[in-house]
């Protein structure tokens, strides 16, 4: 099993994900036939 993903968090408090994220598992829906994303996206999760 091969796993590397990042996760930043901004002063802002806004939680951003780096990895291909094919399954979802980094919050991050992907359209239909997309396996991965090129860029950092926020993940809205309730930090509180």
């Amino acid at each position: 099993m091969h796993i590397h993903n990042t996760l930043a968090l901004t002063d802002s408090v806004n939680l951003y994900a780096f990895d291909a994220g094919g399954k979802g598992q980094l919050g991050i829906e992907l359209s239909f036939q997309q396996n991965e994303r090129g860029n950092p996206e926020r993940v809205d999760i309730d930090l509180s």
